[in-house]
C-alpha cells in the first residue's frame, strides 16, 4: 500500500490525458510525501449545469488508511429524480479552512460559477473559508446547513432523550421552513414547550449563534 502512493502521479496523468476535461491536483510536502489531491469528473461543470439540480453538497469523511490520516472530501450534486451524483473528491491532510479555500478554487477553475449556487455542508470551516473567499478573492458564496446534520448535532450535544427526539425534528423543520423571521421566532419559542423551558432555551441560544441565511427558508 505504501508504495501505491509513488504510483499516484502517472495515475493522475494518465486520467489527466484520457479526460483533458477534468480538474486534477496534486501536491507534495517538502518531504516529497503525499499531501493533498483533487479530482473531478471530466467536464464536471458542464455535467452540473446540464443535469443537476442548482446546489452542491460537501461532505467529509475520515480516511481509514493508517498511513494517510487525512479527511476525504466528496463533491455531491443531485440530479432531478433525486439521485446523487458524485462530481469529484479531495484528500486533505485535515478539514480547515484553508484547504476548503483550495477545494472551491479548483471548482471556481473548472468552470463552475461558485457564487451562483448554494454549496451545503456540515462542515463548519467552509463558512471560514467563504470568508477568506470573499475578502481575498473577492468570491461571495452562499453557504447552508443541512437540516439532518444540525438536528443530529443539537441531539448529540444536548443529550436529547429518544422521547423527544420526533418533537425535537418537528419544530427545527418548522423552523427552517419559515417564510417569515416572525413565524421563525414563534416556531423558536416553541422549543421551551415540546421540551422544557431550560433546555429548549439552551438549544435555541445555540440555534440563534447560526445566522438563518445558512439554514432557513426567510434567511
Amino acid at each position: 500500500v505504501r508504495d501505491s502512493y509513488s504510483l499516484l502521479p502517472q495515475f493522475l496523468r494518465r486520467y489527466s490525458d484520457l479526460n483533458p476535461e477534468a480538474v486534477v491536483a496534486l501536491q507534495v510536502d517538502d518531504q516529497d510525501c503525499f499531501m493533498r489531491l483533487f479530482v473531478t469528473i471530466t467536464c464536471f461543470a458542464e455535467v452540473f449545469s446540464g443535469l443537476c439540480l442548482p446546489m452542491l453538497h460537501l461532505d467529509g469523511a475520515h480516511s481509514k488508511s493508517t498511513l494517510y490520516d487525512g479527511v476525504m472530501i466528496l463533491i455531491v450534486a443531485k440530479v432531478g429524480n433525486g439521485t446523487q451524483l458524485h462530481l469529484g473528491l479531495a484528500h486533505v491532510p485535515v478539514e480547515s479552512s484553508l484547504f476548503m479555500v483550495w477545494i472551491v478554487l479548483l471548482l471556481r477553475r473548472g468552470g463552475l460559477d461558485v457564487e451562483s449556487i448554494p454549496i451545503f455542508s456540515d462542515r463548519g470551516n467552509l463558512l471560514a473559508a467563504s470568508r477568506i473567499l470573499q475578502n481575498d478573492h473577492g468570491l461571495t458564496l452562499s453557504i447552508k446547513f443541512c437540516l439532518e446534520h444540525l438536528i443530529r448535532n443539537v441531539i448529540s450535544k444536548f443529550s436529547i432523550s429518544k422521547a423527544h427526539t420526533g418533537s425535537l425534528r418537528a419544530v427545527m423543520a418548522s423552523m427552517q421552513s419559515s417564510a417569515t423571521i416572525d413565524i421563525f421566532v414563534a416556531e423558536t419559542h416553541r422549543l421551551m414547550t415540546v421540551i422544557d423551558r431550560r433546555l429548549g432555551g439552551k438549544i435555541a441560544a445555540y440555534l440563534l449563534q447560526i445566522h438563518p441565511i445558512h439554514w432557513t427558508v426567510f434567511g
